[in-house]
């Protein structure tokens, strides 16, 4: 337990019972991608990768890989398998396989944090906005969604120390040219369905529900009404 605390210790979490809140995650069998915290020991000559997302779960790799920077100062986007759920004094992990890391930047240098579950409803009223052109290598953990159409650009919020990212349709007929300049006021009702990193800063990845344009550029939202006729993620905002 002394190795959890030192992890968790260097994550800001000072009191002990934060050890115990961790919960499993995703399916046995599935997928998993998450920005994690990790840490590296060798035990029976295995190198145990030991991890913890923004939500104090953990996670836990055992192989003979090594990865570089694994030295509980880096943040990572990883990607696996998971394997088990595992509880070991009133400690729940998940176990991993198959895992892939990409580093992401210094733990302490990523500032913000993500909002919410995947599913939750996020309302943004009369929401400032700056429009960005999408990225061709944007990750995005939670739902990936493979079949949605890419967007012209993306729309980034900021409320307090939350980012939210949406994709964004620009109506035909719509004649104003979008610069990085281009800002706008909005109603978003959406869904979350998914985190990333832009620039630094975590942030929240939202599926339009309802966008009223209040100021700018007019949205098209219908491009995306097979995804909320199928109940993906809500078909209507109640």
């Amino acid at each position: 337990m002394k190795f959890f605390r030192r992890i968790f210790k260097r994550q800001g979490h000072s009191n002990k019972n934060d050890m115990c809140k961790s919960n499993f995650v995703g399916t046995v069998g599935g997928d998993i991608a998450s920005f994690v915290f990790a840490w590296k020991d060798v035990y029976n000559d295995k190198i145990v990768y030991t991890m913890t997302d923004d939500k104090k779960n953990i996670f836990i790799w055992e192989t003979d890989e090594t990865i570089e920077n694994v030295d509980g100062k880096h943040y990572f986007l990883i990607e696996g398998k998971i394997s088990e759920h595992k509880e070991i004094q009133g400690q729940k992990q998940t176990i991993l396989s198959e895992c892939k890391f990409e580093q992401i930047g210094k733990y302490y240098n990523i500032k913000g944090g993500f909002f919410g579950e995947i599913g939750d409803r996020v309302e943004l009223g009369n929401a400032k906005v700056y429009f960005r052109k999408p990225e061709s290598d944007f990750k995005v953990t939670g739902e990936i969604i493979k079949d949605m159409p890419k967007p012209q650009h993306r729309i980034i919020i900021e409320r307090g120390e939350n980012t939210f990212i949406l994709p964004f349709l620009i109506a035909s007929g719509n004649r104003k040219k979008i610069t990085k300049n281009t800002t706008g006021r909005y109603n978003i009702y959406a869904r979350v369905i998914g985190y990333t990193i832009e620039n630094g800063q975590r942030a929240t990845y939202l599926f339009p529900i309802r966008v009223e344009c209040k100021n700018g550029p007019v949205y098209n939202g219908a491009i995306y009404e097979n995804f909320r006729a199928s109940g993906r993620f809500g078909a209507t905002w109640k």
